[in-house]
């Protein structure tokens, strides 16, 4: 019995050495706390209600200034089959980027963390990094601040499937997550984003200081939900939280429920703050 708990706990030691190890490459974490749980009561009757509103009232806001009406929940959201829209997917992926803005104080002109909108991947593919100055500008992302950024959100949307490219400045990574893939990131993206690097940084750009890394993330099983994995990827990352630890897929019909919520709250505060995960 005694050589069976010594045993137990040479293992469960080294597993926690693995973990940390995973975590020091990453830079990621495990979760404080749950990440997607069940709505209020409150939170469900505002959601239902947002189903059933006049299809021409605006019921929220992005921080676009994109309105979002019935349609964008009762149609492109909450059905647990429906394939989530720009206003949704931005939307959310923009209130993410103000969370942690608004959390580490950052100015609007010095971010800690940013996000594109899906148009910004097509113009990078069309034009290269130096026909995308204008959408960099109006990020805040430029030489001087870049490496002080700690993560920049660029979804990407092709033949209908959501993926999401992450730029880690401060520890010099980019990233491509799919979630077709579980989390395994094409060569082409990382590729690409490291094109976009070494435009933005100029004569800064020390080449073998940057890497492009993979991330493991739980894997997508069904056609419709790879909206609802962008979104929730990209609060892990920006967040510094590992997604393979943080949610499953079974948990994705809930988290458009929470994600409706986030919108018609007008962002992650309140009963939806992402303090202490």
């Amino acid at each position: 019995e005694e050589e069976r708990l010594k045993r137990e706990a040479e293992e469960k030691a080294q597993r926690e050495r693995k973990a940390e190890e995973a975590a020091a490459r990453s830079g990621l974490r495990p979760p404080a706390r749950q990440l997607i749980t069940p709505l209020s009561e409150e939170w469900r009757s505002r959601v239902e209600a947002a189903r059933n509103a006049n299809p021409a009232t605006e019921l929220a806001k992005t921080l676009e200034g994109q309105p979002l009406v019935r349609r964008d929940f009762e149609e492109k959201l909450l059905p647990a089959t429906a394939w989530l829209n720009d206003n949704v997917i931005i939307g959310a992926i923009f209130y993410i980027a103000d969370y942690v803005n608004t959390k580490k104080g950052a100015p609007n002109q010095e971010p800690k963390c940013t996000a594109f909108t899906s148009f910004f991947w097509p113009r990078l593919l069309s034009h290269g990094p130096g026909g995308c100055g204008r959408l960099l500008r109006r990020a805040n992302v430029r030489k001087a601040n870049f490496l002080d950024i700690d993560t920049i959100l660029i979804p990407i949307c092709e033949s209908s499937h959501w993926t999401l490219a992450v730029i880690r400045p401060g520890r010099r990574t980019v990233s491509h997550l799919d979630s077709m893939a579980a989390g395994r990131g094409s060569e082409r993206v990382k590729a690409k984003l490291l094109e976009l690097v070494k435009f933005v940084l100029e004569d800064q750009f020390v080449e073998a200081e940057w890497q492009a890394v993979d991330f493991q993330a739980p894997r997508q099983t069904n056609g419709w939900d790879c909206g609802v994995f962008t979104i929730t990827n990209a609060i892990c990352l920006a967040l510094g939280v590992d997604p393979a630890q943080a949610y499953t897929e079974a948990q994705l019909p809930l988290q458009r429920q929470r994600i409706a919520a986030v919108l018609l709250n007008g962002g992650f505060k309140g009963d939806f703050t992402l303090d202490d995960l």
